[in-house]
């Protein structure tokens, strides 16, 4: 009888073990647009992943829905549908992950810049049309995920005073939207190039400050 409540005794606190250390891991979605470097082949999240690898906390890594240049009405269409890669669906991968960063494609702002003739009042309305589908993507993200999201945002520092006024329009929209559903914003004002290893410094430095398990 002893021996049984030995084991049985046994048995429950390697539970408890096995418990604690899942806790302490986490479970990593990247999510929309990303381009991978020509010369490494890499992007900042494989960074982020590799840190997370690293200091052991890494519990699951899942990129199969960052895609390049990825629009907001893709990443949306992907979580109304459910979509399915892999045999892991998009909402279960949202439901489970306790770190998600997002980026978003921009290429179609750039277009409309460098077209000739352009009126800027008409950039500026787009802008406002494309926030009211961010606020929808927000929406679905913490319908889903009540964890640590991160929204990368874009480089302002910019030659172009007309072109950079767009960018800062762009990101303090995105960061009061950020602000609106508790996702943190990662704001690229003071930098004047984007590198993935700068992105992926950013969110290690957030994931250090607001992440830390014990």
């Amino acid at each position: 009888m002893k021996k049984y409540l030995f084991l049985g005794f046994i048995t429950v606190i390697t539970f408890i073990i096995y418990l604690v250390n899942v806790d302490n891991k986490v479970y990593y979605l990247a999510l929309g647009n990303v381009k991978y470097n020509k010369n490494s082949n890499r992007s900042y999240f494989l960074y982020v992943k590799d840190y997370l690898k690293k200091e052991d906390i890494l519990e699951k890594f899942v990129n199969i829905y960052s895609k390049e240049d990825v629009r907001i009405a893709d990443i949306i269409n992907s979580i109304e549908n459910n979509k399915k890669t892999k045999n892991i669906t998009l909402k279960n991968a949202l439901i489970k992950a306790d770190l998600i960063t997002l980026n978003i494609s921009v290429q179609d702002i750039y277009d409309r810049i460098n077209r000739e003739g352009i009126d800027y009042n008409y950039i500026y309305d787009y802008i406002d049309d494309l926030l009211k589908d961010i606020d929808k993507l927000f929406s679905l993200l913490r319908q889903y995920s009540k964890e640590k999201i991160i929204f990368i945002g874009n480089c302002s520092n910019i030659n172009n005073d007309d072109v950079k006024d767009v960018f800062d329009y762009l990101n303090r929209s995105y960061k009061k939207m950020c602000e609106k559903y508790d996702i943190m914003f990662i704001d690229f004002d003071e930098v004047n190039f984007i590198s993935d290893e700068v992105i992926a410094n950013k969110i290690i430095h957030l994931i250090n400050k607001n992440m830390s398990k014990s």
